[in-house]
């Protein structure tokens, strides 16, 4: 099966709630319980498939990623898969611009990461509401990056890219609030420039 263009990003779940699930260490059990429980949209990033294999969307933007031991093989996770590579089979494929625009369903922007990327994803697929999980911006108590092992062969975020995340959201934060989408940051996390509420409380 080969990989298909979605261009544009067909709105799927017009009007709909949508979890994404990244992989910070700020995730938290009582997060994993609601979200497993939840009746709402779910995109998790990269490696969170492994918790969460009923989600409905599985995105990573890097084909290495999809060559790695991380992602799913034939069968392993039955939703529907999303990348910015040209040669994941089985995928549907988008455009990534480091354009910052988020009304243009032709493309995603950039914003240097994947969680940002899913996020963009979600609007245009036409979420109302965006609730951000684990998208904690910095390192864990213990000094971890992830709420999972670190990858094998594949880049691990430090210090320095988290300013440049954090500058990505804070520049789309007043654009998207504009467009009429509430995106919510349901985790603790460096990023402040969205509400921030429990996610229980997100999802009725």
């Amino acid at each position: 099966m080969n990989c298909s263009d979605w261009n544009p990003i067909p709105r799927l779940w017009d009007g709909e709630t949508v979890i994404c699930v990244a992989s910070g260490p700020s995730i938290t059990d009582e997060d994993r319980e609601t979200i497993l429980d939840t009746r709402r949209k779910v995109i998790v990033v990269n490696r969170m498939w492994y918790s969460f294999r009923f989600a409905d969307l599985l995105y990573a933007a890097d084909g290495r990623w999809w060559k790695s031991s991380e992602a799913p093989q034939v069968g392993e996770f039955p939703g529907l898969r999303v990348t910015g590579s040209r040669d994941v089979a089985g995928s549907h494929r988008v455009s990534i611009r480091h354009r910052q625009i988020y009304d243009d369903p032709a493309f995603i922007s950039n914003g240097t990461n994947s969680g940002f990327q899913a996020m963009c994803l979600a609007v245009h697929l036409g979420a109302s509401r965006v609730c951000l999980v684990g998208y904690t911006m910095g390192l864990g108590q213990g000094g971890e990056v992830h709420s999972h092992e670190d990858h094998v062969g594949l880049h691990n975020p430090g210090k320095s890219d988290f300013g440049r995340w954090l500058a990505a959201f804070a520049h789309a934060a007043p654009v998207l609030k504009a467009m009429g989408i509430q995106v919510v940051n349901c985790s603790p996390s460096a990023l402040t420039c969205f509400e921030r509420r429990p996610l229980a409380e997100c999802i009725p």
